[in-house]
């Protein structure tokens, strides 16, 4: 969801930016630099893609400069994180975070937009990531499917029904995609369709083997309450829920962590 501070918004992402990105992308959002620019941050040598006339330099400022994905205890055991699932990607930026984060971990990220999976796939390749990161070209569902979205950049939604501002896209079982053993981390972040996944019985299976998840939830959720319904779906599957740092008026996240093992039947 996109805010309106946009002043704030520069300040808080060049101050994570190495000197001369730093400068480079003040110029750029002056528009005195071409459309797309590369940028290094501070803390790693990791580079990532802003293109002018898009939502990127918000997402940036939400993931590097804010903390979105910023878990301490996480962190912590690092070397020891495997596995983490990426639903909803958008042009890479969680994907960049989470490598430059955790090391060892194969990241699995799902993201049907073409535009925006040609960025990732220019992440990937800037930051070495290939080996680490498997792409799978389509929005997760319940079920297989072909569907329609609408493209508003970070507020891209699934459609019940064809429109003429739609595009077609592939929707995949995310059930039957999802790789065995255990996961440490599932990033949800598309703009409503949480509900549909978490609905699924199969949710429940799903959590027992998860330790952490962080979920956006959104208005947009065929809900009449999509917050607390995500909270009390999310408390039901054995997490203890807390409130993440991005919040707005018809959005937010939402940090669940596994509280104990359940076991079922």
């Amino acid at each position: 969801m996109i805010g309106n501070t946009r002043n704030r918004e520069l300040t808080l992402l060049r101050t994570h930016l190495k000197y001369l990105s730093k400068c480079k992308y003040i110029l750029w959002r002056l528009g005195w630099t071409r459309p797309e620019i590369w940028v290094a941050l501070k803390s790693s040598n990791v580079k990532i893609a802003l293109r002018r006339g898009t939502h990127d330099a918000h997402i940036a400022r939400e993931v590097f400069a804010e903390g979105q994905y910023n878990f301490a205890n996480l962190k912590k055991r690092a070397e020891s994180v495997r596995c983490i699932i990426d639903v909803g990607a958008n042009v890479g930026y969680s994907i960049v975070y989470f490598a430059m984060n955790f090391p060892l971990a194969d990241i699995y990220a799902y993201e049907p937009i073409p535009e925006h999976l040609e960025q990732i796939r220019k992440h990937i390749e800037e930051n070495g990531l290939a080996n680490r990161v498997h792409i799978s070209p389509c929005a997760a569902g319940a079920e297989s499917r072909q569907s329609w979205m609408f493209l508003d950049g970070a507020g891209s939604c699934l459609l019940d029904n064809k429109n003429d501002n739609a595009q077609e896209i592939r929707v995949v079982d995310w059930y039957q995609t999802l790789p065995g053993g255990e996961i440490e981390l599932i990033k949800m972040d598309i703009e409503g369709a949480e509900v549909e996944l978490l609905r699924d019985s199969r949710f429940l299976r799903l959590a027992d083997r998860t330790n952490m998840i962080a979920l956006e939830w959104h208005a947009a959720a065929n809900v009449s309450q999509p917050r607390e319904w995500c909270i009390a779906r999310l408390q039901e599957s054995g997490f203890a829920v807390e409130e993440g740092c991005v919040q707005y008026e018809i959005a937010g996240t939402l940090v669940g962590t596994k509280k104990q093992t359940v076991i079922r039947n």
